[in-house]
């Protein structure tokens, strides 16, 4: 038997559906499918290395089905081993052949094959040949051919996230697959097509499938699937609180068929869930009662995993009864369980948050030297296994700074929790120290590990443990003063189990307490405390606003005043999910009444009045936390009207420490003041996105041109517009350029640029620019921390370029990426931003930071100018300054 034979056999004893991650369990078919993998391995090895003499051979004896073979065969061969543009290169020419010499067979095979090469590289392009393969065997392919045809069409738009076609193809494969009479895959085909029912809002539609499922597990016997989908009802139940009481009948026939198995997870899960509806009815004892019959269940099945978990999940149903002694009692247990199970091969991970949960409950029972204690031997345990993970992780999937980012997400709350006990204790200085220890870090992590010639000098006062010592020192270098926030919540839910609050319904937290520092330059250091409960409805009962908003948490009071502003043109419409508040409006057309902007001011201000310069040219740098991140500072208005920026100059940064990195990033680059080379982008021609599985244009922006043009008139040099404004043009000029303006569409990550990687890893967020050939046009934060910049300025006068995943370290966005990239300052926007105003107000802050070398002050007087013309905050507020002001 000849190499292309043996393929052609291996491939036919292959089975012709995909093997779809859903599947409840390895499948026979799987199996096989590994089997057949090894054996193909050397022969596709041969087939690559000996592909370029059959093919000339083929061509040379006029063989033109022969020369089809030869580079399907090789096309198949790249895919396996992950050379997916080369596979689609050489099918994309078999298929030309074949269509040529009209062969519909090989035809077919190639289409299905170039479906799944451009399937791996997450391109819709997949979808396009299945469709041609669909419409070849649609009419006249046997069944077999159809339903598989069917199921990777299905698939492929799956990948993309088109759900309205996967439902259109699904509703076609279903009675298809059940001619075929496999209960297996009728099950496969009807949980992605309730997946896609679930995921666009048909409750009754995802409903019924999940009947016709649970009738298809019962008909066939498949206790397994029956147990999986009644989960599905359950869940589903419990959407929005709906019936917490039917879901408790789903939970117990679960737990019955649970029994009927024999094991042990489905029983305990079981169980698990009915504690927590228990819970959220006000039935803590059932709940005790139930997890105590699923501790007894992984006790006599000796599952010391399973018998830890309820250990701790018992532990937080104590603490809500506030019965704080039996809450630590069994999560001590718990954690010793974790210890013995581990003690072969220790997971630091989840020890260190058992670990963590116990100081909390200390914490919570006013134990406070023992909590302290305890949370610190946590984080040392979450540190340690941190640094191992990211010296040992396969890190071709996610960036070393997305694993860092959610590791050291972990011990927040730890951190959090140490503050209010110092705070307790009245140790503010030692409090500020673990404020600042817990954020910023993976950000300070990614500057020290930068491009090489761009990393600050790796001061130890900075990687360490920070001492108010080294605080002062960098108050005194930013020559600022410095303002760090932390926020405290009430019912912020780090757990399932809630007396009355099932965790489906939308509970929102609230802000109970706010912890401000002040730095002075000259090292004086001062600290309030803010009782924001009080401040809120002392705010309320006087304010005439909807009785609804009282209940919001803060960060959505934050989104509800940045909708108020954000009404620009320049940008996408996004929805805030808060109501919008009543205005009042001056005849002159100063919006002088906006009723969070007040309130923050009473929040965030206030209390410091007193700390803060009387210079409105001294500078003053907000440290913020959560959602504070995105507060118009400049815009917040004391109770006489008057907005912050007219009487303080003001900068924003995640934390002190990186204030001292982008402080040397700013002394590594000579000639301060705006001179040098300067890259300005306006209104590039715009790519495309990807909406329901089809490219869409994004929107000219005609004013950011304009904008543009005169900008770089300003600093001296031709503006990149339309066509000439490549991402890679751009890409590559970035490095020479000592300053970067882009008035271009700021995109966040909800946002699905046709690149799979960037639905799966991460992306923050982009900017968009002219297409090329080999480039999408959509620059990604990651693509920009790869960057080597010189530019001691970058200006996203884009919308919500300030926008992003907001965490501990701040927002995980375009700023941050920059920075990291080798930029010491960045301004960047908090909502979409108006065309003229804006331009108005680049060029006034670009002709005052050519007179004073002070980008902050250039700022503040480039908005108090635009707001003579536009006096509305929306028209001038949106832009703040991230890092060094010289």
């Amino acid at each position: 038997m000849n190499l292309h034979a043996l393929v052609a056999a291996l491939l036919l004893s292959l089975p012709t559906v995909l093997i779809l991650p859903l599947a409840p369990m390895v499948s026979a078919q799987f199996t096989a499918q590994q089997e057949a993998n090894d054996q193909l391995r050397s022969v596709y090895r041969q087939m690559i290395d000996s592909y370029e003499q059959n093919l000339a051979a083929a061509r040379q004896s006029g063989q033109r089905l022969q020369e089809v073979d030869v580079m399907n065969g090789a096309g198949i061969a790249y895919r396996f081993f992950g050379e997916y543009q080369k596979s689609a290169d050489v099918l994309e020419a078999a298929l030309k052949i074949a269509r040529a010499i009209n062969d519909s067979g090989r035809e077919s095979m190639i289409l299905q094959g170039l479906g799944a090469t451009y399937s791996k590289l997450g391109d819709y392009l997949g979808v396009r040949f299945y469709e041609q393969q669909w419409q070849q065997v649609k009419q006249n392919g046997s069944l077999g051919s159809r339903v598989a045809v069917l199921q990777n069409l299905g698939l492929a738009y799956m990948q993309i996230v088109n759900y309205p076609k996967v439902i259109e193809v699904y509703e076609q494969y279903i009675p298809l697959i059940r001619q075929v009479n496999d209960p297996f895959q009728e099950e496969v085909g009807l949980g992605l097509l309730s997946t896609a029912y679930r995921q666009l809002g048909e409750a009754q539609k995802y409903s019924a499938i999940l009947e016709q499922r649970l009738a298809l597990a019962r008909r066939t016997k498949n206790l397994s699937s029956e147990w999986t989908i009644l989960n599905e009802q359950a869940n589903f139940v419990q959407q929005g609180g709906r019936d917490l009481n039917q879901a408790i009948v789903i939970y117990q026939q679960m737990l019955q068929i649970g029994q009927r198995i024999g094991q042990v997870q489905p029983q305990t899960m079981a169980l698990t869930e009915l504690a927590v509806l228990y819970t959220a009815q006000n039935k803590p004892q059932a709940a005790i009662a139930a997890l105590e019959q699923a501790l007894s269940i992984a006790r006599a099945k000796k599952d010391s995993f399973l018998e830890a978990l309820i250990l701790e999940d018992l532990s937080q149903v104590y603490g809500l009864i506030k019965d704080y002694n039996k809450a630590i009692e069994l999560q001590k247990q718990s954690l010793e369980v974790y210890r013995v199970y581990y003690k072969q091969a220790p997971d630091q991970s989840l020890i260190a948050q058992a670990i963590g949960r116990l100081g909390m409950l200390q914490f919570q029972a006013n134990q406070l030297q023992e909590a302290e204690s305890t949370l610190k031997t946590a984080l040392d345990l979450h540190n340690r296994f941190r640094e191992s993970v990211l010296k040992t992780v396969n890190l071709l999937a996610n960036s070393r700074d997305d694993i860092n980012l959610a590791l050291r997400e972990q011990g927040r709350e730890i951190y959090q929790t140490l503050q209010r006990i110092y705070i307790l204790r009245q140790q503010t200085e030692l409090a500020l120290e673990t404020a600042e220890e817990g954020r910023a870090r993976a950000f300070i992590d990614l500057l020290l590990s930068g491009p090489q010639g761009n990393r600050p000098a790796q001061d130890l006062s900075v990687v360490s443990r920070p001492t108010i010592a080294q605080l002062k020192q960098i108050a005194k270098a930013q020559n600022s003063t410095l303002v760090q926030y932390s926020i405290f919540y009430e019912d912020k839910r780090s757990s399932r189990f809630n007396l009355g609050k099932h965790w489906s319904q939308s509970i929102l937290p609230s802000t109970s307490q706010i912890f401000i520092w002040v730095i002075k330059p000259n090292g004086d250091i001062a600290f309030r405390q803010v009782d924001s409960r009080a401040i809120l409805n002392q705010f309320f009962q006087k304010e005439k606003i909807d009785e609804k908003l009282r209940t919001f948490a803060l960060g959505d009071l934050v989104a509800n005043a940045r909708g108020a502003l954000g009404t620009g043109d320049r940008g996408f419409a996004f929805n805030e999910n808060t109501e919008a508040l009543n205005r009042v409006t001056s005849s002159t057309g100063r919006q002088s009444k906006i009723p969070e902007l007040r309130l923050f001011h009473q929040l965030l201000i206030e209390p410091i009045v007193d700390l803060l310069p009387t210079n409105a040219n001294d500078r003053v740098t907000f440290i913020p936390q959560d959602e504070l991140f995105l507060t118009p500072f400049a815009a917040l208005q004391d109770a006489a009207g008057k907005y912050l920026v007219e009487k303080h100059t003001i900068l924003l940064a995640p934390s002190i420490q990186v204030l001292a990195l982008t402080r040397q990033q700013r002394q590594r680059l000579s000639s301060p003041g705006g001179t040098g080379k300067a890259l300005v982008v306006g209104n590039p021609t715009m790519p495309s996105l990807m909406v329901q599985g089809k490219r869409q244009p994004l929107s000219s922006l005609p004013g950011s041109e304009k904008e543009a043009k005169e900008i770089a008139q300003l600093l001296k040099t031709n503006a990149l517009i339309g066509k000439t404004a490549t991402e890679t043009a751009i890409v590559q000029q970035m490095p020479q350029a000592r300053i970067i303006h882009l008035a271009t569409h700021g995109l966040l990550d909800v946002f699905n640029t046709a690149r799979s990687e960037r639905a799966a890893t991460g992306f923050e967020g982009g900017l968009a620019l002219a297409p090329t050939a080999d480039q999408d046009g959509f620059l990604t934060t990651r693509e920009i921390l790869n960057l080597k910049l010189q530019a001691e300025l970058v200006t996203l006068s884009a919308c919500d370029t300030g926008r992003g995943r907001v965490s501990g370290d701040g927002v995980i966005g375009l700023s941050r990426s920059f920075i990291a990239a080798g930029t010491p300052s960045v301004i960047v926007s908090l909502w979409k931003v108006p065309d003229a105003p804006t331009a108005s107000l680049m060029t006034e802050f670009y002709q005052n930071w050519q007179k004073n070398p002070d980008k902050a002050q250039a700022l503040r007087q480039a908005m108090l100018t635009t707001a003579k013309q536009y006096p509305d905050p929306k028209d001038w507020a949106a832009f703040v300054l991230i890092g060094e002001a010289d």
